[in-house]
């Protein structure tokens, strides 16, 4: 199995931090999904299609017949694959990285492709939810999460992963691919924390991103450990499809290299780099999926920062484009990493600086209110095997629907964090991210159940092993 490499590694990097000063075990949840059958709906289906050899070649020896592997070996099987991967894709030249990208799903889509309309174009937004739930209604709340979940919870942050496929049917042919976008594989954000960078390197641009083909987006291996996972098809036109294929070609054939620039801060639409998740937004945005009402910009928040808290001319890790706070100079200025664990990170002076992020949370909410909105048609969709996996009365429990919420007072929050948490809406028990969680919040939910009004989508669910999917198709 493919170990895979996400945009997680950036937040990871803190909880290595509250690990290295509070011990703890680390605890792996792992999801169950029983198998099912979708019902048989009267529209013309592509049927099975027959799956394409990778076009990144390797040196692995093939498996003898009848041959077993231990987990060992199957597990250094994969990390020498994974390994090949990444080298090609990084030193391949931008077409042939293109033509990567556009060969196909991987093998975990061969069934659910069968069960698309033949002819249609789709595109397809995948995600997993993290394991913690960040509040970023605020610097603040940035912090108290993390300072919440490191220090009680013991266990791996996992802030999940997003990226997008599509299906464009051409006069031409079909053409159907994915990507993802990954970087910071050396654990540079840990390492500027240590020497003294302190929320510097939250700003920070890491160049060792790359983009990831269809090969490492095994449905698998994004499945293991994850307690919500989410993968949505949306009917499009095929011309609309098409800009999806035409953004990513862009996006790794541009002189400028976008796909090298990996951070919080790089915005993919404008060609500066991304992260996984504003780079699965991105293209999902220009190939449609959100309509024309914009859906999407609610995803972003703008959070303003102590600039108490931001180090300068230290010690750099490699492969990095650090932020340098205004008045820098050519000093040098340590902040220590416990000052970044106790000390409130937000700021309300004018001209402090200001860190731009996708919010997960927001996107996550984005397809739970897509879930909700079209619950009696995707219950509708299903066989009786089914229907308790839509059970109105279960829908607490099912965690594809259930609403996420960040966990409220500990031991070790502060008094003036717990006033503050208090006063932004939040109780003593929890805070349930809906359409109540702040105004942005709300106006994702009333902007996505516009989308759904105004698109008359039709929606059928899939239920095949591992894989979920809500599938929006125009009505006729």
């Amino acid at each position: 199995m493919l170990k895979h490499l996400s945009g997680k590694n950036l937040v990871n990097n803190f909880s290595q931090l509250f690990r290295s000063l509070f011990p703890s075990a680390v605890f792996m949840l792992v999801g169950l999904v029983a198998n099912a059958q979708l019902a048989k709906a009267s529209v013309e289906f592509v049927g099975e299609v027959e799956e394409k050899a990778s076009l990144i070649p390797t040196k692995i020896p093939e498996l003898k017949a009848n041959q077993k592997l231990t987990e060992a070996e199957e597990s250094a099987r994969g990390e020498a694959r994974q390994k090949e991967i990444v080298e090609f894709i990084r030193k391949a030249p931008g077409s042939k990285v293109v033509e990567v990208l556009n060969s196909g799903w991987s093998s975990d889509y061969t069934k659910v492709r069968s069960k698309l309309k033949k002819g249609s174009s789709y595109v397809l937004l995948h995600a997993w939810d993290p394991g913690w739930v960040m509040d970023i209604r605020s610097a603040n709340g940035f912090w108290s999460s993390i300072s919440n979940y490191g220090l009680l919870n013991l266990k791996e942050f996992d802030i999940g992963h997003t990226w997008v496929g599509w299906r464009c049917s051409t006069p031409e042919g079909v053409i159907e691919g994915a990507a993802g976008q990954t970087g910071e594989l050396d654990s540079q954000i840990m390492t500027m924390l240590k020497s003294g960078w302190g929320l510097a390197s939250l700003k920070s641009t890491f160049t060792d991103g790359h983009i990831q083909p269809p090969e490492l987006l095994s449905l698998a291996e994004l499945y293991e450990g994850s307690e919500g996972l989410h993968t949505l098809f949306v009917e499009v036109d095929s011309s609309v499809c098409m800009n999806a294929v035409k953004f990513v070609e862009k996006y790794a054939t541009h002189p400028s290299k976008p796909f090298k620039n990996f951070g919080l801060e790089p915005d993919p639409i404008k060609l500066q780099g991304g992260g996984c998740g504003s780079f699965g937004i991105s293209v999902a945005q220009v190939a449609g999926v959100f309509g024309n009402l914009s859906v999407s910009s609610h995803f972003w928040r703008t959070l303003t920062a102590n600039p108490k808290l931001f180090g300068y001319g230290r010690p750099l890790p490699k492969e990095t484009t650090p932020f340098l706070i205004k008045g820098a100079g050519t000093g040098s200025k340590n902040v220590p990493m416990l000052d970044v664990l106790i000390s409130p990170w937000s700021s309300f002076e004018a001209g402090v600086p200001s860190l731009r992020i996708m919010d997960p949370e927001m996107m996550l909410l984005f397809l739970r209110t897509i879930y909700r909105d079209k619950m009696n048609e995707l219950r509708a969709s299903v066989g009786p095997e089914l229907k308790d996996f839509f059970n109105s009365n279960n829908l607490s429990g099912n965690p594809m629907f259930r609403a996420r919420e960040i966990k409220g007072g500990h031991s070790w929050e502060s008094k003036e964090m717990r006033d503050w948490r208090l006063s932004n809406g939040g109780r003593e028990d929890s805070i349930v991210i809906n359409k109540s969680y702040d105004p942005q919040a709300k106006k994702v939910v009333e902007t996505t159940t516009q989308w759904l009004k105004t698109s008359r989508f039709k929606a059928r669910f899939i239920l095949d092993g591992d894989l979920r999917a809500v599938v929006l198709e125009k009505k006729p």
